[in-house]
């Protein structure tokens, strides 16, 4: 095992320690220790993908899912109890996202398939 997935099984595993924890205590589990923990995550894979020089693709992917992630956690959703709701700037967001996510399409269709590199960043990284 590598020293990045040894690392995200540590951490990965603590904060899910910690949030069994709290679920068994209170029955809720707060949102900074899941904001906390994604960022951990990120801030890891961006090393990753420093240390071991990735393709721009993987950069690509990263950021539509930092995009999203963050998203679910900050800002007014489009969808309430009182039924939908125009945001533009959420709007735009989720757009910004999408074209993350399909950018590598548009420069390199034949870079391994998207959905291989959407489901599994790490291992074309291992393929390097």
């Amino acid at each position: 095992m590598d020293v990045f997935a040894a690392t995200r099984l540590a951490i990965g595993t603590g904060c899910l320690l910690v949030a069994a924890a709290s679920d068994l205590r209170t029955r809720r589990v707060r949102d900074p220790l899941w904001v906390g923990l994604g960022t951990i995550g990120l801030v890891l894979l961006a090393v990753e993908l420093i240390v071991r020089p990735a393709p721009w693709p993987l950069w690509s992917i990263a950021g539509s899912g930092a995009v999203l992630f963050y998203s679910i956690f900050f800002g007014k959703p489009l969808s309430d109890e009182d039924g939908f709701h125009v945001r533009p700037a959420r709007i735009a967001i989720f757009l910004a996202a999408a074209v993350l996510f399909l950018l590598p399409l548009m420069y390199e269709p034949n870079a391994a398939g998207l959905a291989e590199l959407a489901s599994n960043c790490s291992q074309m990284l291992r393929g390097l």
